[in-house]
């Protein structure tokens, strides 16, 4: 047990230090083949990890106790303590690093791992320079998520958090159009704004619950301590205040309605390979916070405001990023506003506070950067043989010229939209059957947010990937001349379709890992509801 602990941190430690050595060798020694070989090696191994941690966590029963959040696989050297000043470590602890794995976080983990080695294989087509460097820069951004998604310490939540900054800037930056340096300085921005309140809120938490054995940055031990308070009338306001700074931090990250803006421009100029690492798994920062920080810490508020505000915001996201995706005449950015519109489910799912929504809110998660992913690889392959984004210019009728590209993005696109017997579909089912319990009036939101999505999906499928072979004159012949998928891509879009259609199929698969965590979440949201009944009962007797 000891050696598979200590893959929790391979999986941080594998990619950061192989691309920083990429970046740094690129400039010295190495070719740029062989970095690119290097970098496909070391995201290959990010998998195997994966796989490996999986099977671990599947096969061990957590140890709970009274703790909401229990890792099944933990990395805790006892070597590395920070002995922190009295006054701010009464209990004398100090500072322990903790890596650890439960369910939900090891849905994140083979997510960004199964998305960057995807990323990396398809780059090799569509990214036309410095390919060395794009495998670098997206090892050391899978790094920061890694270190989020195996964090068992506020601390070092908040380092991977701002881990990813500086390579997602690169990414964005070098590899997008001529105004990708405008767009990745106002992603820096949103992002170190919405750092701000976060600190603030997680400031909060481990003050909140300072007085309960000393203070502390575990949150195991954190998320046990607010279980025994989570009918506490003492502690309702403060948890309102750090649940508000919590939202306002995460949903800057997660383009959360109406701090969103940032989100088109970003994806419409950076490359697309590099949007498909952006949509799949960096948007999913900002909702495993809430899952990691909101749902566990600050459970009364949670009760208080969620249903009603974040389920408001995430079916108004559900339903404006459709109308929007319906709006655009760029492939880009509509599936950006198509990414904005799915996330609106995980949203309502995981603030349904029961173990249903929680459940679906999580495999929506998982679900949503698989299928978006593959849109978003399969798109930059087109644009890489269309030469344009542009929907109302260049060559239409594609599925004449590349049946085969257009054969897997027309699946994941119906997979997208939620078609029954596919991935999206049991996530947002699961989402919106639990919200219909809490407030029924925004799951029928939710429900006119799939009419739109079916809508806009089948329309892009119709205009520019079915009908008449249809080449723009004033289009590039040689882009025209390429010939549809190669081995690489067809692998990496076969397994990708093989996961949506396994998790359609046998969702209960992935449920079973989730399920044991989800239902703690889900225990802990029921115990503030009923506080909050017994109060307001309390409140309106004479």
């Amino acid at each position: 047990m000891v050696m598979v602990n200590l893959v929790l941190p391979m999986l941080v430690l594998v990619p950061f230090f192989v691309g920083i050595g990429l970046l740094v060798a690129r400039r010295c020694c190495l070719t740029e083949a062989v970095g690119e070989v290097i970098g496909l090696i070391a995201a290959s191994a990010m998998f195997v990890f994966s796989i490996v941690a999986s099977v671990a966590v599947a096969s061990i029963e957590p140890l709970r106790g009274d703790t909401v959040i229990a890792p099944r696989l933990e990395f805790t050297p006892s070597w590395l303590v920070l002995r922190l000043p009295s006054m701010l470590a009464t209990n004398s602890e100090g500072w322990q690093l903790s890596l650890g794995l439960d369910g939900i976080g090891l849905s994140m983990v083979v997510l960004t791992a199964v998305v960057t080695l995807a990323v990396l294989l398809v780059s090799r087509k569509t990214v036309t320079h410095d390919r060395s460097d794009f495998g670098a820069w997206t090892l050391f951004a899978a790094s920061g998520l890694m270190l989020v998604f195996t964090s068992m310490d506020l601390i070092l939540f908040y380092v991977g958090f701002e881990l990813t900054l500086i390579p997602l800037f690169a990414l964005i930056a070098f590899w997008g159009d001529k105004d990708a340096g405008v767009a990745a300085k106002r992603f820096v921005l949103y992002t170190l704004a919405g750092s701000i309140p976060m600190v603030v809120g997680i400031l909060g938490i481990s003050l909140l619950y300072a007085g309960d054995g000393g203070w502390t940055a575990n949150l195991p031990e954190l998320s046990r301590r607010a279980a025994l308070k989570a009918s506490s009338v003492e502690t309702a306001e403060a948890q309102t205040w750090v649940f508000g700074f919590l939202v306002l931090g995460l949903g800057i990250k997660m383009a959360l309605l109406p701090v969103h803006t940032w989100l088109p421009k970003t994806y419409g100029s950076c490359h697309a390979t590099a949007a498909a690492f952006l949509a799949a798994v960096v948007l999913k920062l900002g909702l495993f916070g809430f899952v990691r920080l909101a749902l566990p810490m600050v459970p009364q508020a949670c009760e208080n405001y969620g249903p009603t505000v974040m389920g408001l915001l995430g079916a108004t996201a559900i339903v404006v990023g459709a109308l929007m995706a319906l709006a655009q005449t760029d492939l880009m950015r509509l599936l950006a506003y198509s990414s904005l519109s799915h996330v609106g489910f995980v949203t309502m799912g995981l603030f349904s506070l029961n173990e249903e929504g929680i459940n679906g809110g999580v495999l929506q998660m998982f679900n949503h950067g698989i299928t978006t992913a593959a849109v978003f690889l399969a798109a930059s392959c087109l644009i890489a043989r269309r030469g344009t984004a542009q929907l109302n210019s260049g060559s239409r009728g594609l599925s004449s010229r590349y049946p085969k590209l257009c054969t897997f993005m027309i699946f994941f696109l119906v997979a997208g939209a939620g078609a029954p017997g596919l991935n999206n579909f049991v996530g947002e089912t699961l989402a919106l059957t639990a919200m219909v319990a809490k407030q029924p009036w925004v799951a029928a939101l939710g429900v006119l947010g799939i009419i739109l999505g079916a809508w806009y999906s089948f329309r892009l499928i119709q205009n520019l990937l079915l009908g008449p072979d249809a080449p723009d004159r004033n289009h590039d012949v040689a882009a025209l001349a390429q010939q549809d998928i190669d081995v690489r891509e067809k692998s990496v879009f076969a397994f990708l379709a093989v996961v949506c259609l396994l998790i359609g199929v046998y969702p209960q698969m992935a449920i079973n890992v989730i399920q044991r965590d989800a239902q703690q979440l889900g225990t802990v949201g029921s115990t503030a509801e009923n506080s909050r009944l017994a109060l307001n009962s309390s409140e309106q007797k004479p």
